[in-house]
Formats: C-alpha cells, sequence, structure tokens
C-alpha cells in the first residue's frame, strides 16, 4: 500500500508484529497484510486515503447523508 509505505509508524508497527516482537501491543494483529488495531483497519496518516473514507461512510447509497456525529460514528466501527 503507497499510503502506509510513507507512514513510519504503520510501518514500524507492521515491522515489530512481522518479526515476534515482544513490545507490541496485543491489540493490534496484520490481516490480509493490512495492520488492525482492536478489530478495525488502522488507517496510514494519508489525507487522500482519509478523505476517501470520510467520503464513502458520508455519501453511501444506503445509509443517505448523516450529519458530524453520526459520520465519525460510523467510521469508528470499521476504522
Amino acid at each position: 500500500m503507497k499510503a502506509a509505505d510513507n507512514d513510519q509508524t504503520y510501518l514500524a508497527m507492521l515491522h515489530a508484529l512481522l518479526t515476534g516482537d515482544s513490545k507490541v501491543k496485543a491489540n493490534f494483529r496484520i490481516e490480509k497484510g493490512l495492520l488492525q488495531y482492536k478489530n478495525r483497519w488502522y488507517i496510514p496518516k494519508d489525507k487522500g486515503i482519509r478523505r476517501t473514507i470520510l467520503e464513502a461512510e458520508h455519501d453511501s447509497m444506503i445509509a443517505g447523508h448523516f450529519g458530524t456525529y453520526k459520520t465519525i460514528a460510523r467510521v469508528r466501527v470499521n476504522f
């Protein structure tokens, strides 16, 4: 993932998990080659990806247009 390649925190945690570092918190894991925290996708610090996620959750054809707080709550469920 290109965005993850630019996020040093993401890369460090991924590397620690892959190498079996004992200092890794139990809440982190790798799923489908991507980092998860507490069973939710850990999103790299990338404005483009974060904007895409917010737009997708806000503009969902099924859910309609939520306000700020409901959109944030929907994002927190998965990310």
